[in-house]
């Protein structure tokens, strides 16, 4: 079985001794109920793992004393994977960053799109809230499926301006499930402003994707996206990919789409 996995700062994960207090510690002693000679991973959640031994517990449950065995530091991973992800209603908002970062994601972006429902106001405070409660997902998440490295959640960003987050990206990926035989111009991301130009989804799995660099997937909201956002990301220069035949909620759509450049790329090797 794979050994569990606590976070520790960059300054605490030294030496061949390293003691786990605050809340991790008291976690890996009353909850974990770790014993000595136990052996766990310390991570530093920037990509420096400790492999080691529980030496022993504080005997009020509030700390975990270990002997470090080996120390090991995680390459960058290539290429490195963003989703920026349309904030979705209520406790799936949560549960996209959970998913995420469990296939992988390396960068998540909160998204306000126009069509989005759920709004983090800035007013009493309900932004700063929601933003913690991501990083705290992606935080726990992490340790759950041992990731030495946590993703970083960046600051949300609204509408159109999401475009910008293609900007030096070695591919943009727009994951659009619309009907092309639809025949909406006016929605259509690839198309021109007057409408012309219509340039069709592609399944995501013939999706040429580099070996390096940044590779950016734009996950948008159950109600779609607006015809402005269509025409900043096609000028972006991102593709427009589908995943299958069938729709997925903004929640899930991001995970299957990882799972698919995960393998395709060759990081899940």
């Amino acid at each position: 079985m794979t050994p569990p996995l606590f976070l520790i700062t960059p300054e605490e994960l030294d030496g061949d001794r390293i003691v786990l207090a605050g809340a991790e510690g008291r976690h890996a002693a009353a909850v974990r109920r770790l014993r000595a000679g136990e052996v766990v991973d310390l991570a530093d959640g920037a990509g420096r793992r400790a492999r080691c031994t529980v030496q022993d517990v504080a005997a009020d449950r509030s700390s975990v004393s270990f002997v470090a065995q080996t120390y090991t530091t995680e390459p960058v991973p290539q290429p490195w994977l963003t989703v920026v992800q349309a904030i979705p209603k209520g406790e799936h908002g949560e549960l996209a960053v959970e998913l995420l970062t469990e296939a992988g994601a390396d960068r998540i972006v909160p998204w306000e799109a126009e069509r989005c429902v759920a709004r983090w106001r800035v007013e009493g405070g309900r932004r700063d809230k929601a933003l913690r409660k991501w990083r705290a997902t992606a935080r726990e998440s992490a340790k759950q499926c041992r990731r030495a490295r946590i993703p970083e959640v960046s600051d949300p960003v609204r509408g159109p301006d999401a475009a910008e987050r293609l900007s030096g990206a070695g591919l943009g990926l727009l994951l659009d499930s619309e009907d092309d035989s639809a025949g909406d111009p006016g929605s259509s991301p690839a198309s021109s402003p007057d409408g012309a130009g219509d340039a069709p989804t592609a399944p995501i799995v013939d999706t040429d994707v580099p070996s390096y660099g940044e590779i950016v997937i734009v996950v948008g909201p159950e109600g779609g996206f607006s015809p402005p956002e269509y025409r900043a990301f096609a000028e972006a220069g991102a593709q427009r990919v589908r995943l299958g035949p069938t729709v997925l909620r903004s929640a899930t759509a991001g995970f299957a789409a990882l799972t698919v450049l995960q393998a395709r790329t060759g990081r899940w090797r």
